[in-house]
Parts: structure tokens; sequence; C-alpha cells
């Protein structure tokens, strides 16, 4: 039977129109799953740990100008955003729709509710929605790699040098409170089973990184007046071998002996031996066992840290006393995972502190 050219056109046309409703119903039915990778993507802690990243091959997997959904996928595969959600009025299972609204264009949906949620429900990113996703994480990366305030700014495409400091602010509060979760003494034995030495001194500070001295010195009654409130004297102890430490500021008028007695009863495991300066060997509490002097030119462990600790607030100079205690925190808690995968540690303090319960 002979086809005409218009018949033949229709059929064509017809062909099309198929093809297209198949790639419609394929697009609806990828949106509708209900999760945002499959659950043999989703990463444990070991495969976290195994990942080094820099910032290039970031930027290549996340694809921050072509497609928002990587980084929503390399995000829920780190389990640092929940990869299924249940609706938070009904607690049905939601699906993932595309929102082109949304600034990470998808969003949860329970069909039972009508009800739309952040795909950034209950995780860190919340505190940011009016930044994009690849925002926050370059923000992360570039605060783990001590980048200063103003290169955070440009690297973020933030659009000052106070945002980048109120978003560092925020994620050493997230260091901070892994000193809550986590009981981090000093002392542990090594695999000979024999005791870690650990290495204590005392250091004077003043509020400018630009005038931090880091020479331990005895002061005297005296001179507490004059120095004021602004001078602090900073207790350490730290461990040989390793960079792991405790720092403690504390204030003239208060007892050094204190200090000293809560750091030696509290941060150190039972049998460690100590050998410190003649400044703690001075102001050492009475019913605590004497700790072994040493010349300060011995405690190179010691002295290794003060100089990190002065490059440390070169950086990020502090201004007050309370701003200090969390500086003092954030610095302990690079200094306990300097030999590892810093970056993978902070994701996996945010899984800690932002649990990601709904999983595949």
């Amino acid at each position: 039977m002979d086809h005409s050219p218009s018949q033949s056109r229709d059929v064509k046309f017809s062909a099309d129109s198929n093809e297209a409703d198949e790639r419609e119903v394929s697009r609806q039915t990828e949106a509708l799953r209900t999760y945002i990778v499959r659950v043999e993507s989703l990463m444990d802690t070991d495969e976290l740990l195994k990942e080094f990243v820099n910032l290039f091959e970031l930027s290549g997997e996340l694809e921050p100008s072509s497609n928002a959904g990587k980084t929503v996928e390399w995000l829920a595969a780190r389990r640092v955003i929940c990869n299924t959600q249940k609706c938070s009025l009904c607690n049905g299972q939601c699906v993932l729709i595309m929102d082109d609204t949304d600034i990470d264009n998808l969003k949860w949906y329970c069909r039972a509710c009508n009800r739309k949620q952040s795909i950034r429900e209950g995780s860190f990113f919340m505190l940011g929605n009016d930044h994009s996703l690849f925002q926050l994480v370059s923000i992360i990366y570039c605060f783990i790699k001590q980048l200063p305030h103003w290169a955070i700014a440009v690297e973020a495409e933030l659009e000052s040098r106070e945002e980048a400091q109120a978003w560092c602010e925020r994620l050493r509060s997230i260091c901070v409170k892994w000193f809550s979760n986590h009981q981090h003494k000093l002392g542990e034995q090594s695999n000979e089973l024999t005791p870690k030495i650990v290495e204590m001194g005392c250091s004077r500070c003043f509020e400018k990184a630009t005038d931090t001295s880091l020479t331990p010195k005895v002061h005297s009654p005296k001179n507490r007046v004059s120095q004021g409130p602004s001078e602090r004297l900073l207790f350490a102890v730290v461990e040989q071998d390793s960079r792991k430490c405790h720092m403690i500021n504390v204030t003239y008028w208060r007892n050094p002996k204190w200090t000293l007695g809560y750091l030696l009863h509290n941060k150190l495991i039972p049998g460690t031996k100590v050998v410190c300066d003649e400044c703690c060997a001075s102001k050492r509490c009475s019913g605590i066992n004497p700790c072994s002097f040493v010349h300060p030119d011995g405690l190179a462990s010691l002295r290794k840290c003060w100089l990190r600790f002065k490059r440390f607030c070169s950086i990020y100079p502090y201004n007050s006393s309370s701003g200090m205690n969390d500086y003092l925190k954030e610095f302990m808690w690079r200094n306990a995972f300097s030999h590892g995968n810093l970056f993978a540690q902070f994701l996996l303090c945010l899984r800690e502190q932002y649990p990601a319960t709904s999983e595949m």
C-alpha cells in the first residue's frame, strides 16, 4: 500500500513524540526516587579517611557550574546530608523532586502532605541557605587548609572578609564541640607497652598575635597589675613523637598551680612521665609527683608546638579571652589529627554532630 508524504511525516512526528514522552516519563521516574545515591555508594568511615582530595579535584567532582546535583550526591555519599528523608508531619517517605526555584535545584516532597523540605534538612548546611552547597564545601576545605579570611572570601566567592571570618567561627565551633563529645587524654602506651613521655611548659601570650612571646617566664605578683587582663599565660602539655597536645589559657590572677593540677590529673593517663621547663617546675602543685625538670632547649616537641601555635595565631588572630579559648581548642583538634586526613576528619565531625539518620 502506498503512503503519501503527509502520512510519512505523520508517522515520523508520532515516533518523535513517543520518544519525547518516554524521556519525560524516565525523567519523572528518576526525579521521584526516594534516595539521593544508591546504598552501595554510601561511604563508611574507613573509605572516607582514605580519600584525599585537593581543591582542583574537588571542583572537578562537584562540577559547580554545570550540575548542582553533583554536589548533592557528593555530600550524600559522605553522609553529611540525609540520603533519604521522612516527612516531619506524617512520617511518610519523601521523594526527590526537581525545583528550579531552590538554590540546590532539588527538594524532598511528601505526596501525602503536599509539602516540600530542603535537602539540607537536619544538616550543618542549613546554616547557609543563601549560599550554594559548593560554596560551603569550599569554605570548609579552605578553613581546613588554614587559608586567611581574605583568601577564603575569594575562593568561595563571599561578599567580604568579615563573612569569611563569621563562617570560620561557625566551623571552629565544630572543633570545640568535638572535645565535649570525646575524652582526649595524653600519654597512651606505645606499641612496646611503655608509657609515652609528655612535655609541659608555659608561655606568655598577648591578644595580638604579632606581640606573642614564646619565651617561658616566671611572673612575680607585683607585675600582675601592670600587665593587665589582656596578657595571658598559656600552659601546654605535648606528647612526644606526636603532635597531640592540651593547652589552657590562664589569666595571671588565677592560680597557676590549680591549672597544672588540672592538666596532670585530668588530661594525662596515670603513669605518664612528664618533663617540664623551669617555669612549670617552680609552680609545681603539692600532692603531685615531681616532674622531671629538663632545660627548655631539650623540650623539642614543646618548642615546635609553640612555633605552630604562633603561626596559627598569625593566620587567625584572636581578640578576646573567650575567643582565644576556642582558638586553643581548634589548634588542639588540628594537632590531634595532624598525621591523618584532616578534611575527612572534619566531615566525620559533621556526621557526628549533625547525624544523617535517614539512611537508605
